[in-house]
């Protein structure tokens, strides 16, 4: 299956979920924006990291090219303090370009560091939850 692994994060964090599911699903991972962008993808898992309910506008910008050509289906992660924060609004933008969005958006907690430095902290347990969350998502296809 052709997949791309993405993931937007100021502070890098989100590399290591992003990581494992390029790993498991065999298939490049890069930060957005990425070097090369979705061509033909059966699927791209899109990791974002977000603090506010306003995703960043670099993200938003990759995220305005997305379309049916680049991706059948996408397939989000958000990571934020309470889980919620930003996806809405990635999910909308990819809706209104005609993206089939996976309706099973993995929400992971994962409060900032000490003092809001260096980003969340991401546990193993949230790399293994996206983990088997990748493989259900790429089953149900």
């Amino acid at each position: 299956m052709k997949a791309q692994s993405l993931y937007f994060s100021k502070s890098g964090n989100l590399e290591k979920i992003a990581e494992v599911i390029a790993r498991d699903m065999q298939c490049k991972c890069d930060k957005i924006p990425p070097a090369y962008p979705c061509d033909s993808e059966n699927i791209a898992f899109i990791g974002v990291e977000s603090y506010s309910s306003n995703p960043d506008p670099k993200l938003m910008d990759f995220i305005k090219t997305m379309n049916p050509q680049r991706a059948r289906h996408v397939a989000i992660y958000a990571v934020s303090s309470d889980g919620t924060g930003g996806a809405e609004k990635v999910i909308e933008t990819l809706k209104a370009n005609k993206v089939d969005v996976c309706s099973n958006v993995l929400k992971l907690a994962a409060p900032k560091a000490m003092f809001g430095l260096g980003g969340p902290k991401i546990t193993d347990e949230h790399v293994n939850t996206a983990k088997k969350w990748a493989k259900e998502i790429v089953n149900s296809l």
